[in-house]
This record gives C-alpha cells, sequence and structure tokens, in this order.
C-alpha cells in the first residue's frame, strides 16, 4: 500500500491516472482504495482522485457488498 501510494503521487499529474482491474476479490479492491485513503485518513487533499478506474467482476452488484461494491461507495468522487 505505501509503495502504491508513494508511485501515486509521483505520476497523477497532469491528465491523471486510470486504473483498470480485472481481480474479483479484495485484490482487486486494494489498488482502488489507495486515493480515498491518501484524501480521507491521511488528509492528503492535494493528491487528485483517480482519473477513471474500470473493474471487471462476477460478483453481483449492490450496496454493502464487498467485490460487488458500487464505483462510487468504492471511491470518493
Amino acid at each position: 500500500m505505501v509503495w502504491l501510494a508513494d508511485w501515486y503521487r509521483q505520476n497523477s499529474g497532469g491528465k491523471g491516472v486510470g486504473f483498470f482491474s480485472n481481480w474479483r476479490c479484495i485484490a482487486g479492491d486494494f489498488p482502488i482504495c489507495v486515493v480515498p485513503m491518501m484524501y480521507q485518513d491521511l488528509e492528503w487533499h492535494d493528491v487528485p482522485f483517480w482519473g477513471y478506474f474500470c473493474q471487471i467482476s462476477d460478483s453481483t452488484t449492490s450496496y454493502g457488498s464487498y467485490s460487488g461494491a458500487v464505483p462510487n461507495e468504492k471511491s470518493p468522487g
């Protein structure tokens, strides 16, 4: 998580960074959660949100589920 947060801070300038995942479990959610962690938990408000992210999963989409959570439940913005 620390490595990805550092990488994101160094590379998220300009047009931002997009993310594409075809994982279907917590491993697929892990990178998506890095930006909200920096913004909300560490209060680094100068960090831009993901430019976009796409997650392919076979989980049923629903509020309150983990792998099937809708994007705005996983990430602010």
